[in-house]
């Protein structure tokens, strides 16, 4: 198994925005964006059968989204659902990122990304840090296909970084 933790700033963000419909560009949070891509590049790095059904299933909190019926007074556990995404392989392999974007529920892919933290990295710069398990082989590919959704325009001189983790 291979770690790596990666890095999406501002910069990053924006390329990986512009693999959206135009119109809908600036409707899709941030967390619709990275996770339609962690999708979408983790499909394609492990060259599953084109016909397999992939899942991504995010862990959602309910705690504050219930009015009717509300939660029990002195009621001081969790509350969660799960909400899913699926589509066949091929689908998320063959289409653009819009495909994926305009499913139902995307969310995180338990075992993809490990943790997902708020940081700056070394240049200040305010992002979000992912790390991602992947077989050996399947985090080569997945390096490759994430760097090509994030290849910068010629006039712009930002590119995309990886961490190698220490764990």
């Amino acid at each position: 198994m291979a770690q790596i933790s990666f890095f999406f700033g501002c910069s990053q963000l924006s390329a990986l925005r512009r693999h959206a419909p135009p119109h809908l560009r600036q409707s899709y949070s941030r967390f619709e964006i990275l996770a339609s891509c962690l999708w979408k590049c983790r499909t394609v790095s492990l060259r599953p059968d084109p016909k397999e059904t992939m899942r991504m299933i995010c862990l959602v909190s309910m705690r504050g989204k219930f009015s009717d019926p509300p939660l029990p007074i002195g009621y001081y556990g969790n509350t969660f659902a799960f909400a899913v995404a699926e589509a066949p392989a091929g689908e998320l392999c063959r289409n653009p990122l819009g495909y994926a974007l305009d499913l139902p529920d995307v969310g995180p892919v338990p075992g993809l990304a490990n943790f997902c933290i708020p940081c700056k990295n070394k240049e200040g710069e305010d992002g979000i840090v992912l790390a991602i398990s992947l077989p050996t082989q399947a985090m080569e590919r997945f390096v490759k296909e994430l760097e090509s959704m994030l290849k910068s325009p010629p006039n712009e001189t930002k590119t995309f970084t990886h961490v190698m983790s220490a764990l």
